[in-house]
């Protein structure tokens, strides 16, 4: 059973640091790793404010690899939270604001709100 398989593991960050446990080298992290509380990084790094942000105000979300601000529809100020734009309106409620959006921008698209 590979990361590659685990839905965190989609959504890495570019930078690298060598990891606690049955790791010897540096290895990108799973973005939810970032600020948890928990050290993932022999030296801490992932719970220190080194990593890419985009910052709205006192929001803000971690940047995974390869992507910038524009790439994604934030959910709301209150939450880290966000949808990829080729993810928007694909009838999953992602977060709870992307269901108003979808219907302003695509009223025809009927969006699931339970599964």
């Amino acid at each position: 059973h590979s990361d590659e398989n685990i839905e965190e593991c989609h959504e890495m960050t570019e930078g690298t640091c060598a990891r606690r446990y049955r790791h010897d080298m540096p290895l990108s992290l799973p973005i939810s790793w970032l600020s948890d509380g928990l050290q993932d990084c022999t030296g801490g790094e992932d719970e220190l404010n080194l990593w890419p942000t985009c910052k709205v105000g006192t929001s803000f979300r971690y940047l995974p690899e390869g992507y910038f601000c524009e790439n994604v529809f934030k959910c709301g100020p209150e939450t880290t939270g966000f949808v990829k734009l080729e993810s928007m309106c694909n009838g999953l409620n992602t977060c709870s604001v992307e269901e108003d959006a979808c219907k302003k921008t695509r009223p025809s698209k009927n969006v699931i709100s339970k599964a």
